[in-house]
């Protein structure tokens, strides 16, 4: 039975928290598939991660951050792209992958979360100057991608969590020229 790994620490009192396993059966059940998932806390892979994320077939980095250990936290997405293990980040779950990109890929060692440390030199991810609190906002698809295709329409209107940070966009050229320069490689 196939086995997702959700990093974070869990939380009754966090909407998402109870939303995902849901979430999850009802994808299961539209499958009609069993899935397994089990709540990893983040401590628990500050030491060993790769005996403790190896079994899992897919790895979510739920939001609710700051996370107990950052480093845990960090060590989960570090171990998914050096192991091609599909991951989803979601609020303070894709900042941090934004996070462990930028320190073990981007070359930015010292990329930071504003929010557990305010001073950082490299504040990669910063406060939001508007405040998204619950709510509804329409997003434009790109056109034939997987994401239009499952959605089947290329205008969806979703809703925020509450969320006060993003990528700082000082930084933001660096992961688009990244981008850029892995496009050009695989092109025909």
């Amino acid at each position: 039975m196939p086995a997702i790994g959700l990093i974070g620490d869990f939380d009754p009192e966090v909407k998402a928290h109870v939303a995902i396993p849901q979430a999850i059966q009802l994808a299961a059940d539209e499958l009609a598939s069993q899935v397994h998932y089990e709540w990893i806390p983040t401590p628990s892979i500050e030491n060993g991660f790769e005996q403790t994320l190896k079994n899992y077939k897919a790895l979510w980095l739920v939001p609710a951050s700051p996370y107990a250990s950052m480093e845990g936290a960090l060590h989960g997405v570090q171990f998914a792209r050096e192991h091609d293990v599909p991951l989803l980040g979601t609020c303070g779950g894709f900042q941090h992958m934004m996070i462990e990109y930028a320190r073990n890929v981007l070359g930015l060692r010292d990329a930071d979360h504003a929010e557990t440390n305010p001073t950082a030199s490299s504040a990669l991810v910063a406060p939001l100057t508007c405040f998204l609190s619950e709510q509804n906002h329409t997003f434009i698809l790109t056109p034939g991608s997987t994401v239009a295709s499952i959605y089947g329409q290329n205008e969806i209107v979703e809703q925020y969590g509450i969320c006060n940070y993003g990528l700082n966009p000082t930084f933001r050229s660096m992961f688009e020229q990244r981008n850029e320069d892995r496009w050009r490689r695989y092109k025909p």
